[in-house]
């Protein structure tokens, strides 16, 4: 399992001790010093420490569960209130469901 830690540096390494008395880790620190890494990977998005602050990009896959969701053929997107001729009105119930796709999201 991954997780994310933010703090003082002092404080993370002496979390990072008490953790590796009880399991094997592997610890990877985000940061612009010469011993820390410009970019890591967290529950498979990619993080960038920039000059400007912090990049996050979102896991590809979930692009491509999308896509396939989707199916090849290119749908007409309705905005709410605009019908187009020919095209098949959808209606989304917002009972707390997740959005298409956040079922797959979990493989």
């Amino acid at each position: 399992d991954d997780f994310a830690i933010a703090g003082a540096v002092a404080r993370l390494k002496w979390l990072e001790a008490k953790v590796r008395e009880q399991w094997e880790v592997k610890v990877e620190v985000l940061g612009p010093g010469s011993e820390e890494k410009a970019k890591v990977t967290i529950l498979n998005r990619r993080v960038r420490w920039t000059r400007s602050g912090l990049e996050y990009e979102a896991d590809p896959r979930h692009a491509e569960v999308l896509v396939r969701a989707l199916g090849p053929e290119p749908r007409p997107l309705l905005l709410p209130g605009a019908k187009e001729s020919g095209a098949k009105e959808t209606r989304f119930e917002t009972d707390g469901q997740p959005p298409l796709g956040a079922e797959q999201q979990r493989e």
